[in-house]
């Protein structure tokens, strides 16, 4: 995998992850509507925040620090950074 793959890899996480960090109460309503086990948590997550079950697993391993605000801006700052690289390499 080259560099420019994997900023793109990375740059996908960094959306998902700041898409669950900016509606704690979505996930919490996937959470509590999920009436199973584990399984049924990323189905009631990826079907609340709209994205696979791969990436719902990766918002339910966040550590609920990851929701706060100085971590939101974190997200944000390294996702802009992220896509400058990323328009750059692709320019060049």
């Amino acid at each position: 995998m080259d560099e420019l793959e994997n900023l793109q890899d990375r740059r996908a996480l960094l959306v998902v992850l700041l898409r669950a960090a900016e509606a704690p109460d979505a996930v919490m309503r996937a959470v509590q509507r999920a009436s199973g086990g584990r399984d049924t948590v990323l189905q009631e997550i990826a079907r609340e925040l709209e994205v696979n079950e791969f990436w719902a697993e990766a918002i339910a391993e966040l550590p609920v620090s990851r929701f706060s605000t100085a971590s939101v801006l974190s997200l944000r700052q390294e996702l802009a950074e992220l896509e400058a690289r990323i328009r750059t390499m692709q320019a060049s």
